[in-house]
This record gives C-alpha cells, structure tokens and sequence, in this order.
C-alpha cells in the first residue's frame, strides 16, 4: 500500500467513525441496562450486607437466606432500568425514584449502586468493540 492509498483509507474510515461510534455507544448502554437489571436480587461483592431487620422483614415476604435477594422485592426496581444514546453518549437511568437512594445511600441506609458500576462494566466490554472498529477502518 502507498502513501495515497493509505491516506484513502485513512479518510474514509474518519467518515465512518463517527457511526461506529454511535453504535459503541448504544451497544454500552443496552450492556449496561442489562447488567443493571440482573445485580437486582443478588448480593454484589462490594455491597453491604442487609441489616438484620431488613432480612427479618425479608424472610416474612417468603424471600430465602443466604442474602434475601437485596433490592429486590416487587420487581418494580428491577424493571425501572431504562437505557440510551445520544451521539457518542450511553447513558443508563431507573424510572423508580427509590433507585437513587440506593445508587448513593442514605444516614440510615448504606449505598447499593447498580447503574454506575453496570455503566463501568458496560464500558469495559466495550473497549473491545472500539478496538475492532479501529482495527476494522485502518485494514484495507
């Protein structure tokens, strides 16, 4: 490959960069919504454990030892997750109002975060994705 060959292909992999990337994008978000959504009822390791009353409360509502599904009990929350794009923008968010008490915790209750580390996993999947499109546009 020559110089002006190169170059071709240079610039015609800067016009599709900005698609490829708006699909990198949707594809961290939907990753994320979908890891959100399965953390809901199983304890994660940097989570606390439930307080005891908590688990008491639990355990008559028919929920199981060892960790009481934490955060879940409806359903609802575990649902709420709703995902996005815009531009080169993924973007993760719950529907529940109560979601945000868990994502950052209260004087009375410690934080039990999904949508943030479920957007960081997201977009450590997706540095892969990023890697085939760059390898994708600088191969002829």
């Amino acid at each position: 490959m020559n110089l002006r060959e190169w170059a071709a292909l240079v610039k015609a992999g800067a016009r599709r960069l900005p698609l490829e990337l708006a699909k990198v994008a949707e594809f961290v978000g939907f990753d994320a919504c979908e890891i959100a959504h399965h953390m809901i009822g199983v304890l994660q390791p940097d989570w606390p454990p439930l307080a005891n009353s908590t688990m008491a409360d639990k355990k008559k509502l028919g929920f199981q030892p060892p960790d009481y599904d934490p955060l879940l009990r409806t359903g609802t929350l575990k649902e709420s997750f709703e995902w996005g794009a815009n531009g080169f923008q993924a973007y993760l968010t719950s529907s529940d109002p109560v979601m945000f008490f868990h994502e950052w915790g209260t004087a009375a209750m410690p934080p039990r975060p999904a949508i943030g580390p479920a957007m960081l996993e997201a977009a450590a999947i997706a540095q892969a994705a990023l890697g085939t499109v760059a390898k994708e546009m600088l191969e002829p």
